[in-house]
């Protein structure tokens, strides 16, 4: 499996299992950034809500 991060890298997520230490704020954040870029109006409002809620 892969993922993509807001600067276009390609990640590797083979190595990811359940016991996996994962950072919600961070991967919204990435999230965030991807869709600012794109221009997704709806996706960057729903993002920034998550982040929002995350970060408080």
């Amino acid at each position: 499996m892969h993922a993509i991060d807001p600067l276009g890298n390609l990640i590797d997520l083979s190595s990811v299992t359940d016991g996996t230490s994962f950072n919600f704020l961070d991967y919204y954040r990435n999230q965030l950034q991807i869709a600012m870029s794109i221009g997704d109006p709806h996706e960057v409002q729903t993002l920034k809500s998550i982040v929002n809620f995350l970060d408080g």
